[in-house]
């Protein structure tokens, strides 16, 4: 009597995409870490921000008049950081907000783009320079 052997099942695994999406492109390429001749080239067109010591971090410090504007502000950055949900630090003061962007993996594009988009929203005009 011959046993009958089981059938060997197929399945058909789903296709992987053959092209990545430019928006994954796009992603991977805002997490890069910059060298540093390409971060200090970016400052120039960010007045105000620096790159302290150890360097893996680009800062500012803004002056607010008031305590309510302060508030404003403070929310203005966080919605800011959060669209492109790099690594921050902020510090709050009396009428003074430091914003430091980067971390341990340095600063990507993503830091600069959220640097430019508080430089050149309308908070940057109504927010004082860093302090000296």
């Amino acid at each position: 009597m011959a046993t009958k052997l089981p059938t060997p099942q197929t399945r058909t695994l789903p296709k992987r995409p053959t092209e990545l999406k430019a928006e994954r492109i796009q992603l991977k390429a805002e997490r890069i870490q910059l060298k540093a001749e390409r971060i200090q080239k970016a400052l120039k067109d960010l007045p105000g921000w620096g790159t302290p010591p150890p360097r893996q971090r680009i800062e500012r410090s803004f002056h607010v008049r008031s305590e309510d504007r302060l508030g404003r502000f403070i929310n203005f950055v966080l919605r800011t950081i959060a669209e492109k949900e790099v690594e921050f630090a902020l510090h709050v003061e009396p009428q003074r907000l430091n914003v430091s962007l980067g971390g341990l993996d340095g600063v990507t594009e993503a830091h600069l783009a959220v640097a430019n988009a508080i430089n050149h929203s309308v908070w940057g005009k109504f927010v004082g320079p860093r302090a000296a």
